[in-house]
């Protein structure tokens, strides 16, 4: 056997190592894209936004998937008074049909979180489950999303800090370039191993915010969104007292009745702050969300309807921000409408508060 052939006979083993290395590099990563969908909506103020979300579970009927909130407003703004849009356009990396998806109505302006959710039919069977991560300092990443360079574009860096600029521990940072553009809203970012760290938010010229997994499913719990795309999630236990009763999904505790007479908001914020129950002091108002996780005219935990486990009117507070900063949001656990009312001595008609508070 001649030198070349002896060379070759050596080399091609390696050659065959890597060229295998690198097709499950890409069939992982070509996975991956499986799971993020693309996202178009009709503004009223900025035309057609594309943002992407992420596959996070299915139910019999529908088929959920997580994304940003902001690229859904139709008109831009944190603090707009405007709902996101009511459908947006849905894409798989499959299949170039655009599927009308709808936008649930319960969404989380301060985490910038929102859900869409299609008939379960048109799930593509080539999903795969995501395992969860977090977020650690110079953590290798990537970012799927739809930037003007090209759809199910995957952008690569490095977690900068475990909590965001300014110390926000919601969110985590990255590092950022150009190629970090608008696209990437709502994307997955994604370890080397393919695990779920959290959701691109937003960038600037020198770090991206990025959503924390953790923070993701705990909303997610909070309005019954189905996760099993969502590795890693061990079903909950009911905690409940006649006293309280604890949500299996979020680990929210509420008060079993609420204060049991028409308050206005100021009388509100102080009845929980003062209350004193099942050995703990520092119960508070619910936020919006969290009372939006309460009314589900369908759901049922373990048997138990929550709404009818619970005493209460038909109108609470909450302490989210409403329409304006004189604002803030009620709903009604007989309907799950909300409405901003105005905070003032004498808005407290048919206005009572339940009062939550966090796990330790």
């Amino acid at each position: 056997m001649d030198k070349r052939r002896l060379l070759y006979v050596a080399i091609l083993p390696l050659v065959l190592v890597c060229f295998v290395h690198a097709q499950s590099s890409i069939s992982s990563l070509d996975v991956q894209r499986v799971n993020v969908v693309k996202l178009r909506s009709t503004t009223l103020d900025r035309g057609i936004e594309t943002s992407a979300g992420i596959y996070v579970g299915h139910d019999e009927h529908s088929a959920f998937f997580a994304t940003a909130l902001h690229p859904l407003r139709q008109k831009n703004g944190r603090n707009d008074p405007y709902d996101p849009v009511a459908t947006v356009d849905l894409e798989f990396l499959t299949s170039p049909v655009r599927i009308s998806a709808k936008v649930l109505d319960q969404y989380d302006p301060n985490a910038d979180l929102a859900v869409v959710f299609i008939p379960v039919n048109n799930l593509p069977s080539s999903t795969a489950q995501m395992a969860l991560g977090n977020a650690t300092g110079e953590l290798p990443v990537h970012i799927v999303g739809h930037p003007s360079a090209g759809n199910w574009t995957s952008w690569t860096g490095m977690v900068q800090n475990e909590n965001n600029v300014g110390g926000d521990p919601h969110c985590f940072s990255t590092g950022a370039d150009s190629s970090l553009s608008g696209g990437y809203s709502g994307g997955p970012v994604l370890d080397s191993h393919g695990n779920l760290i959290g959701m691109h938010i937003s960038a600037t010229p020198s770090y991206s915010k990025n959503l924390k997994s953790s923070e993701i499913v705990a909303d997610l719990n909070a309005w019954r969104v189905p996760t099993s795309n969502l590795a890693g999630l061990t079903p909950p236990t009911v905690v409940a007292s006649n006293d309280y009763w604890t949500d299996p999904a979020t680990s929210l505790t509420l008060a079993r009745k609420d204060n049991g007479s028409d308050v206005n908001w100021e009388e509100a914020m102080n009845y929980c702050e003062n209350l004193r129950l099942a050995g703990s002091s520092d119960w508070r108002m619910p936020n919006i969300t969290e009372l939006q996780g309460i009314y589900d005219s369908l759901e049922k935990i373990h048997g138990v309807l929550v709404r009818d486990y619970l005493k209460h009117s038909d109108s609470e507070w909450s302490g989210s921000e409403g329409e304006t900063s004189e604002h803030k949001w009620t709903l009604d656990l007989s309907t799950g409408f909300k409405s901003s009312r105005r905070v003032s001595p004498h808005s407290n008609s048919g206005l009572r508060v339940l009062c939550v508070k966090d796990a330790r």
